[in-house]
């Protein structure tokens, strides 16, 4: 097994890691806190805020936290994305494609955090849950787009028309033979979504649209911001934290990269259709 093969097997069990870790060490600790504001000590190496929480506890679980919040959105986004553009590209549904092409040339003019913004302050309901949608229904049409290229080009190619005509359906056509030749592209894409969700759920807590105690990297941005001089390490460690979560997705991408070059192409078997 090729070290790339090793690294595309461990690196989406990694993304758990900072939300169990995060959720144990608050768990811990976070209750058991003195004073607000407390002094760094033994038990809390890096303070108290204003909640009594240790600081170091609940900035790596807001870290897991935003990680999962992403990554559940972007897997539900282009899960219907993918459904979108298999609709898209079939016989006799020009008329959808071009919906969807018209949507997808709107949504791109404006800045995806501002429809955000806007369903949140124009829509009544839990904030999670406006936030989470909003961001699927202006992600979609974008995302089926690129994904509508991907799949057009691909069902042109000559191991896909020899599974039409050797009997396969359109599921199977899509799960066997698209899909996994699409991940050159799909892949790149997903991480792309991943950053886009992470920093609109940052966005968020930065202009102070969230609840103050919540468990938020956007939420300790303005906190720490405005508790910089007395309290550095809020704002320190939460931008340290954006660091790493945008660093990780870099080399994700690299990896990505590594496995499905660009342009390149993985025909499976024509057999057992």
């Amino acid at each position: 097994m090729s070290k790339v093969e090793i690294l595309e097997r461990n690196v989406w069990v990694a993304l758990l890691l900072p939300l169990l870790a995060g959720l144990g060490l608050y768990l811990a600790f976070s209750g058991e806190a003195g004073m607000p504001w407390a002094s760094f000590s033994l038990r809390h190496p890096l303070g108290t805020d204003e909640f009594g929480r240790d600081v170091f506890a609940t900035i790596l679980a807001a870290t897991g936290l935003s990680l999962f919040k992403g990554v559940l959105v972007t897997s539900v986004t282009l899960a219907f994305s993918v459904i979108v553009a298999e609709v898209v590209t079939l016989p006799r549904t020009a008329s959808f494609a071009t919906v969807i092409r018209v949507g997808a040339s709107i949504v791109e003019s404006v800045p995806v955090v501002l429809w955000v913004f806007i369903a949140l302050i124009a829509v009544p309901g839990p904030r999670l849950v406006v936030v989470g949608l909003a961001f699927m229904v202006v992600v979609l049409p974008i995302a089926a787009h690129v994904l509508a290229g991907e799949f057009s080009r691909l069902r042109q190619a000559l191991y896909v028309e020899a599974a039409y005509l050797a009997g396969a359906g359109e599921l199977r056509v899509l799960a066997r033979y698209i899909l996994p030749n699409a991940k050159a592209v799909l892949m790149p894409f997903a991480l792309q979504v991943l950053g886009a969700a992470i920093a609109v759920d940052g966005a968020i807590g930065v202009i102070g649209l969230g609840n103050r105690s919540d468990l938020d990297l956007g939420i300790f941005l303005l906190r720490g911001k405005e508790s910089f001089f007395q309290h550095p390490q809020v704002l320190v460690l939460a931008l340290l934290m954006y660091l790493v979560v945008y660093g990780y997705l870099l080399w994700l991408g690299s990896v990505a990269g590594r496995r499905w070059p660009s342009g390149g192409k993985v025909e499976p078997e024509m057999t057992g259709l």
